[in-house]
Parts: C-alpha cells; structure tokens; sequence
C-alpha cells in the first residue's frame, strides 16, 4: 500500500504509542494484570498478578498483598536486576505491598496514563484518516483496533479500580451498582476481551465477594471469527 505523503511518520508513533498505552492499562507495577488482556470474569485475576508465576495455586498472595514476596527477579541477570531495582514502574515486582491509598493511587495513575495516550493516539490517527483511501480495509481495520482500544482501557480501568478497594475494604454495593450503569448497555466499540458479558460476569462475582456469597459462573473467552473471510483471505493474516 502506498501511503500518502506524511503517513509514513505518524504511523511508527502509533505503534510505538499503542506499546506504552497497552503496558500502562495491562500491568501494575510491573506484574501482569489481566487474564491475556481480557477481564477475566473471576474477581481473582488481581491476586493473579501476584500471580500463578511465582505462587503455588494454593499459596496466593493474600487478600490486601499486592506484588510479589519471593525474590523471582533472581531468575534475571545481574544488570537486568539492577534496571528493575532503579525503576520506579516495577515496584511490585520488587516487594510485595499492603494495599494502601497511596500505593492505590500509584497504581490508578499508571491506568490514567494508559487511558490518556490510548485518547491521544484515536485522536493523531483521525488527522491523518482523511487522507487515506476509504475503502481499504486496513485503514477502516486500524479506525476500528484503536477505537476498541480505547474502550478497552477504560473497562480495564474501571474493574482494576473497584477490584483494588474492595481489597482496601473501600468497596460497597452501590458502586458496583453505578459501574454497571456506566459500563454495560451504551454500546461502546470494545473488543471482546471487555464486552459486555464478560464486564457483568466480573461485576456480579464482585459482589458476591463483597457479600460473601456463592461465585456464579465464570465465562470463557469465546473464539474470535471473522465472518465472511475466506480461509486464506489476505485480511486474516493483517491486524491479528
């Protein structure tokens, strides 16, 4: 493809940008946050950052510990050692931390971050989408992936938040009653890793936590198909 003059240079700071943002809203202190980016419909994914790597099944992290308590960064060079140790964004990979108002908000920041570069990147692509041809796929492709991402960064966001106070004892019904206001039904144009289904399923094992009731049933991630594209359509070897 043959971009128009210009393009070529915003394109590389998109990708680069989207690698930052994506860091941001997928991992906390340097420990992985999610469940392969998806929420995971158990409310456990957060203690999992903690996480199945380093802690037997049995032996998670406990209820208000984030981070971890082993010393796994021995598994790393002497210089990588030294970078980990000397960099404030891999905190939790460090030491395991009482989850306080301040390491909360550390933490809340890191996702703000994400949230505010994934908006500027939407918007430094829609400057230069006028110019690029209407009716290829890979521009509509690109338009969709960072719209999604957008939305997905916020959903990500917003569970990180309410799974955090509830382990700071900060959490009541009525907020996971407001986020399920705010976040289910409006249709944003989220990827399927934080659709609907899986946001509710989240949210309702939440609150049985809060309640100390029963969990109900955790969703698996349904497989992503492209209807209508042929098996060796050119389009399903792009954006995947």
């Amino acid at each position: 493809m043959n971009y128009p003059a210009g393009v070529e240079a915003v394109l590389p700071d998109i990708l680069r940008g989207s690698y930052m943002a994506a860091s941001n809203i997928t991992h906390a202190g340097g420990l992985h946050c999610g469940a392969h980016c998806s929420i995971s419909t158990s409310p456990y994914f957060i203690k999992l950052m903690a996480n199945e790597t380093w802690y037997r099944e049995n032996d998670l992290a406990p209820f208000d510990v984030l981070g971890v308590d082993d010393e796994p960064i021995h598994l790393f060079s002497e210089t990588r050692r030294r970078e980990i140790y000397a960099n404030p964004r891999m905190f939790l990979l460090t030491k395991a931390y009482k989850l306080t108002p301040e390491i909360y908000n550390r933490l809340m920041n890191e996702k703000n971050a994400g949230v505010a570069q994934y908006d500027a990147l939407l918007a430094q692509w829609r400057t230069i989408e006028p110019v690029l041809p209407p009716d290829d796929y890979r521009c509509r492709a690109m338009t969709d992936m960072l719209e999604k991402n957008t939305q997905d960064a916020r959903r990500f966001r917003a569970c990180l938040s309410l799974f955090w106070r509830y382990h700071m004892s900060a959490l009541t019904e009525s907020d996971i009653i407001e986020a399920k206001a705010e976040l289910l039904g409006s249709h944003a144009p989220c990827s399927i890793n934080t659709c609907d289904e899986y946001v509710s399923n989240f949210l309702d094992n939440l609150r049985s936590m809060l309640l100390n009731l029963p969990l109900g049933e955790q969703l698996e991630l349904p497989q992503i198909t492209n209807p209508g594209w042929e098996e060796g359509d050119e389009r399903s070897k792009t954006w995947s």
